[in-house]
């Protein structure tokens, strides 16, 4: 759609998402919009929840393919957890507090804190 601008690259890295999965959104927004007689502010609220889906499944398959293999299970069953927490800005000590109040698991502030380090989480997500 944005070949001969060539300003794909640019509006994909703006949304935070791949070049291929904006190919899919506009797609799906170009059929969803064509249907449509009027375009309305529900339409178009409609189409940033597909964006946000979009979004939320690249990060989800982001994390997965980061993360190496553990050999600790708890690690391994909460990890999407740890990490979701470290973005939100959760410290060791915290994350490790919160699993243990949310899930009555008991993870050492330390062996979280090698977690992130060994696979390299970053807070900006």
């Amino acid at each position: 759609m944005f070949k001969k601008n060539g300003n794909e690259k640019q509006l994909a890295d703006s949304l935070h998402i791949k070049v291929e999965n904006l190919e899919e959104f506009l797609k799906r927004m170009s059929g969803f919009l064509n249907s449509r007689k009027i375009i309305s502010k529900r339409n178009i609220a409609d189409a940033l929840f597909v964006l946000k889906e979009i979004q939320e499944r690249e990060k989800e398959e982001d994390i997965q393919a980061r993360l190496q293999v553990t050999r600790n299970p708890l690690l391994a069953k909460y990890k999407t957890k740890i990490i979701e927490l470290y973005q939100a800005g959760y410290g060791y000590v915290r994350i490790s507090k919160a699993l243990k109040i949310d899930h009555n698991v008991d993870i050492s502030k330390s062996t979280i804190e090698r977690f992130i380090k060994k696979n390299g989480v970053s807070r900006n997500g």
